[in-house]
């Protein structure tokens, strides 16, 4: 039993320091990029609350807050297309570069 706890333990470490071995430690990995913005009704200018966006290149969803914000955190350095929609309205796809930082949105 005592060899095979050592046995795991030394393929464990195998692993850890072939996961390690591009240099990269936890204080430098890459800066993720935040998308984020803010969606409102064109016609009242109110702040729209749970619209849903869609990053098209990851697959994946986030929802605007209470006050109708946004946030997307990614490791991509490259443009994204967001679609934002929300019931009763007509969906929008926008181009979103990350040099740029933030979108806000009138649907």
């Amino acid at each position: 039993m005592k060899n095979l706890i050592v046995t795991l333990m030394i393929g464990l470490t195998s692993i850890t320091a072939v996961a390690n071995e591009d240099g990269k430690t936890e204080e430098s990995k890459d800066i993720p990029f935040n998308i984020k913005g803010k969606v409102i009704d064109k016609i009242t200018q109110e702040p729209l609350t749970g619209v849903s966006i869609f990053i098209e290149e990851t697959g994946e969803y986030v929802f605007t807050d209470f006050d109708g914000n946004f946030s997307y955190a990614t490791y991509h350095n490259s443009q994204f297309h967001l679609r934002f929609s929300l019931i009763s309205f007509e969906d929008k796809v926008k181009v979103f570069d990350v040099e740029k930082n933030v979108i806000n949105i009138a649907l």
